[in-house]
């Protein structure tokens, strides 16, 4: 392990302990939402999900089983970019940027006016 690591933990933990931040200061702020908002908030800020197609961000949302912890892990190992399992994750975000960026940062805007508004 090295020093950065040693002092401020694995990338593994850095991403869990930014997950576990927005998921706790979204639930203070706007209690009482469905947990799945709180869950795809999480997800949706964080890179390469931020550019990905509602089906990708719903089988994602599925496979945490609405666990805080499992969607870190997840977005750890479908997203970190140097993890195996990411490559693709990273590739239909640069498509998705090229061919419709406008189309998902729309999506996404209106998913944090309805999430913080309502």
């Amino acid at each position: 392990m090295g020093l950065f690591s040693a002092i401020f933990g694995t990338q593994q933990e850095r991403i869990l302990r930014t997950c576990l931040k927005i998921y706790y200061k979204a639930k203070r702020a706007r209690p009482g939402k469905n947990e799945r908002d709180y869950l795809k908030l999480v997800l949706i800020t964080k890179p390469p999900f931020d550019y990905q197609c509602d089906n990708v961000i719903e089988r994602i949302l599925n496979e945490s089983n609405e666990d805080i912890r499992e969607l870190a892990r997840l977005i750890y190992a479908l997203g970190h970019p140097r993890s195996p399992l990411s490559s693709h994750s990273w590739e239909a975000r640069q498509r998705n940027i090229e061919l419709s960026l406008h189309s998902f940062q729309e999506k996404n805007k209106q998913f944090f006016r309805d999430f913080w508004d309502n």
